[in-house]
């Protein structure tokens, strides 16, 4: 399926054989060595070298051919170079072991929206995984990304730059600024809405887990927008899953889980206990949750049938249809002053004081659709006098966030004057 070979530029690497499929376990090793985080750089090293000496002809090939970076003065602190250098996390609980894989620490980085392959402990089988993340072409490097995906360009660079002492030139980080900023934007409006969903039930006194679940509604769309399916994209459908439960409505819980379950399965097998955990709780959703309440009450059947793949998205997700703003009557008596999106002025018709050829003040009025998620720059999506659906983006001083005094919601009107 793979072999080890030269990589210009990244020395060795794992390079595809053949074709691999998406979801396709690539590899599953047991480590060479491994040691705890948790201790001293003296007990490390007593810890490797034991295991060193401990290996059979096979392994001590196979170990001494990592690199090493570090200076050495004798056979205990090489060995502990060497692992310093190639090691990577396998497991993090219950606490932080590091570890040398025949194969898994030859893997390449490449950051997330190019990297092929997905790694993981798995703590059921003790072993360390990589699956597919998308099909992989034969001669083709199969990569996985060091970062979480949750980090931006500048971060990233400057955590492999200080403790990898690498800079990253994948596709994603030599994007053009414009194409790199706008990725970057996302992967901050997805740590933002991570951040805000665990302040909900803090600050929000009217619909607090409704308005959780609006979070995560918009933690999918920007994977979705993304066009990222990963461990995150499946913790924010599990994170659904957790909540329905919660609230006693087991139809949506049932529907989330078995979508968390299915991509944890494409990602990383049948065997990972992620999948395991959501394939039962989609099998059998519990129904006496510690912190349960009725407030969703839901049977597990409950679920509309007929529906169109949109309709049932909202239905799934909870969202409030879309209402017209105005009524006919009104837009016709008021359309020279009120304009809708498609007919606002263009701003090469706007004059150098800033006002319009034809009239002195025009208002753009939108009706607010969902609950603002103040994610900066904030943005509201609203709906036109011609019943059509628009973001309303907010470039002030301080990025929207002076609206939230304003407690904007649902039904309510926004008026931009003059608005282009």
């Amino acid at each position: 399926m793979y072999a080890v070979r030269d990589v210009p530029g990244k020395g060795k690497g794992l390079v595809a054989t053949r074709n691999i499929t998406k979801g396709t376990r690539i590899l599953s090793e047991r480590p060479l060595i491994s040691a705890p985080n948790e201790v001293s750089n003296e007990e490390r090293e007593s810890i490797i070298y034991d295991q060193v000496k401990a290996m059979n002809k096979k392994e001590r090939d196979i170990f001494p051919s990592f690199p090493n970076r570090y200076e050495f003065s004798d056979s205990a602190t090489r060995y502990h170079g060497i692992f310093a250098t190639s090691c990577i996390l396998a497991a993090s609980e219950p606490q932080h072991i590091f570890a040398i894989f025949p194969h898994a620490c030859r893997i390449n980085h490449d950051c997330n929206n190019n990297n092929n392959g997905l790694k993981d402990w798995n703590h059921d089988t003790n072993r360390y995984t990589v699956h597919a993340m998308r099909d992989i072409h034969a001669g083709e490097e199969i990569t996985v990304s060091y970062e979480t995906f949750l980090t931006n360009h500048e971060t990233r660079r400057e955590r492999f730059e200080d403790a990898m002492h690498f800079t990253c030139i994948c596709r994603t980080c030599s994007l053009p600024d414009e194409q790199r900023e706008e990725r970057d934007h996302k992967i901050d409006q997805l740590v933002c809405l991570i951040k805000r969903a665990d302040e909900v039930p803090l600050e929000c006194t009217t619909d607090p887990w409704l308005t959780m679940l609006r979070y995560i509604d918009a933690r999918v769309r920007v994977f979705q927008e993304l066009d990222r399916e990963d461990r995150n994209y499946g913790g924010a459908l599990a994170d659904a899953a957790r909540l329905a439960i919660m609230m006693g409505d087991l139809a949506r819980g049932r529907i989330f889980a078995l979508k968390a379950a299915a991509i944890w399965k494409r990602l990383l097998s049948s065997d990972n206990p992620l999948t395991k955990k959501y394939t039962k709780m989609a099998r059998s959703p519990p129904t006496d949750h510690e912190d349960g309440q009725d407030i969703w009450k839901t049977a597990v059947t409950d679920v509309p049938r007929g529906l169109g793949p949109d309709e049932f998205e909202d239905w799934l997700w909870k969202r409030e249809k879309p209402r017209l703003v105005m009524t006919g009557e009104i837009v016709l008596k008021r359309r020279n002053f009120f304009f809708p999106f498609s007919e606002l002025p263009h701003k090469n018709d706007i004059r150098g004081d800033g006002s319009f050829k034809n009239r002195r003040h025009w208002c753009f009025l939108g009706e607010i659709l969902e609950y603002p998620l103040f994610i900066l720059p904030m943005s509201l999506e609203v709906m036109d006098m011609h019943n059509k659906k628009t973001k309303v983006h907010f470039y002030t001083e301080t990025r929207g966030y002076e609206v939230k005094n304003y407690h904007p919601r649902p039904e309510s009107t926004i008026a931009i004057l003059d608005a282009t």
